[in-house]
Protein backbone atom coordinates (compact mmCIF):
# COMPACT_ATOMS: atom_id res chain seq x y z
CA UNK A 1 0.00 0.00 0.00
CA UNK A 2 1.36 3.11 -1.30
CA UNK A 3 2.18 5.69 1.87
CA UNK A 4 0.30 9.68 1.68
CA UNK A 5 1.55 12.89 3.40
CA UNK A 6 -1.73 13.40 5.28
CA UNK A 7 -0.92 17.02 5.58
CA UNK A 8 -0.27 17.18 1.75
CA UNK A 9 -3.53 15.18 1.10
CA UNK A 10 -5.58 17.83 2.92
CA UNK A 11 -5.14 20.52 1.12
CA UNK A 12 -8.24 21.98 -0.29
CA UNK A 13 -8.05 22.59 -4.10
CA UNK A 14 -9.55 25.83 -5.47
CA UNK A 15 -13.19 25.84 -7.12
CA UNK A 16 -13.41 25.24 -10.67
CA UNK A 17 -15.58 27.41 -12.83
CA UNK A 18 -18.58 26.25 -13.42
CA UNK A 19 -20.44 27.24 -16.31
CA UNK A 20 -24.20 27.96 -16.05
CA UNK A 21 -24.35 25.52 -19.39
CA UNK A 22 -22.65 22.61 -18.22
CA UNK A 23 -23.62 19.32 -19.08
CA UNK A 24 -24.37 16.88 -16.17
CA UNK A 25 -23.23 13.67 -16.36
CA UNK A 26 -24.86 11.14 -13.96
CA UNK A 27 -23.15 9.02 -11.47
CA UNK A 28 -23.23 6.64 -8.76
CA UNK A 29 -20.71 6.32 -5.18
CA UNK A 30 -20.38 5.19 -1.82
CA UNK A 31 -19.58 5.54 1.66
CA UNK A 32 -18.12 2.51 2.15
CA UNK A 33 -18.69 1.59 6.61
CA UNK A 34 -17.60 -0.40 9.08
CA UNK A 35 -18.98 -0.82 12.33
CA UNK A 36 -16.46 -1.80 14.96
CA UNK A 37 -18.26 -1.82 18.73
CA UNK A 38 -18.89 1.88 18.87
CA UNK A 39 -16.97 3.26 16.67
CA UNK A 40 -17.33 4.01 12.57
CA UNK A 41 -15.22 3.60 9.98
CA UNK A 42 -15.14 4.82 6.87
CA UNK A 43 -12.58 3.86 3.68
CA UNK A 44 -11.75 6.34 1.52
CA UNK A 45 -9.42 6.70 -1.07
CA UNK A 46 -7.05 9.04 -3.25
CA UNK A 47 -8.03 10.53 -6.60
CA UNK A 48 -6.59 8.74 -9.41
CA UNK A 49 -5.04 12.23 -9.98
CA UNK A 50 -3.72 12.29 -6.51
CA UNK A 51 -4.32 14.82 -3.66
CA UNK A 52 -6.80 14.31 -0.48
CA UNK A 53 -9.19 11.61 0.00
CA UNK A 54 -12.66 11.27 -2.08
CA UNK A 55 -15.43 8.79 -1.52
CA UNK A 56 -15.42 6.16 -4.31
CA UNK A 57 -17.49 7.10 -7.33
CA UNK A 58 -17.97 6.86 -11.01
CA UNK A 59 -19.76 6.46 -13.83
CA UNK A 60 -23.00 4.16 -13.88
CA UNK A 61 -21.99 1.14 -15.77
CA UNK A 62 -23.92 -0.25 -18.77
CA UNK A 63 -26.63 -2.82 -17.77
CA UNK A 64 -25.74 -2.02 -14.16
CA UNK A 65 -28.13 -0.45 -11.81
CA UNK A 66 -26.90 2.64 -9.30
CA UNK A 67 -26.84 0.98 -6.36
CA UNK A 68 -24.93 -2.30 -7.83
CA UNK A 69 -22.71 0.28 -10.41
CA UNK A 70 -21.67 2.02 -6.89
CA UNK A 71 -20.52 -1.04 -5.31
CA UNK A 72 -19.04 -1.82 -8.02
CA UNK A 73 -16.94 1.66 -8.03
CA UNK A 74 -16.12 0.70 -4.74
CA UNK A 75 -14.44 -2.67 -5.18
CA UNK A 76 -12.48 -1.55 -8.04
CA UNK A 77 -11.34 1.68 -6.51
CA UNK A 78 -11.11 0.73 -2.63
CA UNK A 79 -11.27 -2.97 -2.59
CA UNK A 80 -14.10 -3.53 -0.47
CA UNK A 81 -16.70 -5.69 -0.90
CA UNK A 82 -20.62 -4.97 0.01
CA UNK A 83 -23.89 -3.93 -1.18
CA UNK A 84 -25.14 -0.42 -1.08
CA UNK A 85 -28.43 0.10 0.11
CA UNK A 86 -31.09 2.44 -1.97
CA UNK A 87 -30.69 5.37 0.70
CA UNK A 88 -29.24 8.48 -0.85
CA UNK A 89 -27.02 9.93 1.59
CA UNK A 90 -26.04 13.03 -0.82
CA UNK A 91 -25.00 14.16 -4.30
CA UNK A 92 -21.29 15.18 -4.77
CA UNK A 93 -20.86 17.25 -7.88
CA UNK A 94 -17.76 17.31 -9.43
CA UNK A 95 -16.42 19.44 -12.06
CA UNK A 96 -14.52 17.88 -14.86
CA UNK A 97 -14.25 20.73 -17.09
CA UNK A 98 -15.77 23.73 -17.24
CA UNK A 99 -18.90 22.48 -19.33
CA UNK A 100 -18.79 19.06 -17.81
CA UNK A 101 -19.97 18.43 -14.28
CA UNK A 102 -20.67 15.03 -13.00
CA UNK A 103 -23.51 14.69 -10.06
CA UNK A 104 -22.36 11.45 -8.11
CA UNK A 105 -25.48 10.27 -5.51
CA UNK A 106 -23.65 8.59 -2.53
CA UNK A 107 -25.01 5.17 -1.10
CA UNK A 108 -24.08 3.58 2.11
CA UNK A 109 -22.06 0.46 1.64
CA UNK A 110 -21.79 -1.82 4.91
CA UNK A 111 -18.20 -3.64 4.47
CA UNK A 112 -18.33 -7.16 4.65
CA UNK A 113 -14.85 -7.76 3.25
CA UNK A 114 -11.71 -5.80 2.63
CA UNK A 115 -9.85 -7.16 -0.05
CA UNK A 116 -5.64 -7.70 0.15
CA UNK A 117 -5.25 -6.37 -3.47
CA UNK A 118 -7.59 -4.65 -5.59
CA UNK A 119 -8.26 -3.54 -9.36
CA UNK A 120 -6.76 -0.12 -8.61
CA UNK A 121 -4.08 -0.14 -5.85
CA UNK A 122 -1.68 0.95 -7.95
CA UNK A 123 -3.60 4.38 -9.10
CA UNK A 124 -4.84 5.02 -5.87
CA UNK A 125 -4.26 4.24 -1.63
CA UNK A 126 -7.26 3.28 0.53
CA UNK A 127 -7.77 4.15 4.04
CA UNK A 128 -9.71 3.21 7.43
CA UNK A 129 -10.56 6.56 8.85
CA UNK A 130 -12.87 7.23 12.16
CA UNK A 131 -15.89 8.59 10.75
CA UNK A 132 -15.41 11.91 12.82
CA UNK A 133 -11.76 12.20 11.43
CA UNK A 134 -13.36 11.56 7.53
CA UNK A 135 -15.81 14.53 7.77
CA UNK A 136 -12.99 16.93 8.86
CA UNK A 137 -10.46 16.23 6.10
CA UNK A 138 -13.39 15.82 3.01
CA UNK A 139 -12.14 17.94 0.10
CA UNK A 140 -15.42 19.66 0.14
CA UNK A 141 -18.67 20.31 2.10
CA UNK A 142 -20.95 18.13 -0.25
CA UNK A 143 -18.50 15.08 1.27
CA UNK A 144 -18.54 15.90 4.35
CA UNK A 145 -22.22 16.24 4.65
CA UNK A 146 -22.59 12.88 3.09
CA UNK A 147 -20.29 11.36 5.73
CA UNK A 148 -22.56 13.34 8.73
CA UNK A 149 -25.48 11.91 7.22
CA UNK A 150 -24.06 8.73 7.49
CA UNK A 151 -23.20 9.17 10.92
CA UNK A 152 -26.65 10.06 11.63
CA UNK A 153 -28.14 7.00 10.03
CA UNK A 154 -25.89 4.61 11.87
CA UNK A 155 -26.49 5.62 15.19
CA UNK A 156 -30.32 6.52 14.80
CA UNK A 157 -30.38 2.33 13.83
CA UNK A 158 -28.25 1.78 17.02
CA UNK A 159 -30.72 3.70 18.97
CA UNK A 160 -33.32 2.22 17.24
CA UNK A 161 -32.43 -1.60 18.23
CA UNK A 162 -31.44 -0.22 21.40
CA UNK A 163 -34.89 0.60 22.21
CA UNK A 164 -36.23 -2.77 20.28
CA UNK A 165 -37.73 -0.76 17.11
Amino acid sequence: MKTVNLKAAVRSRPEKKISRKAKRILQSGSAPYIVYGSEIRVMLVTPSAGGGWILPKGNIAKRLDTLTSAAKEALEEAGVVGECENHVLGTVNISKTPDDVASARIYPLEIRRILPRWEEEGVRSRRLFQIDRAIRIMKTEESAEVLRNLKTLILSRRENSVHGN
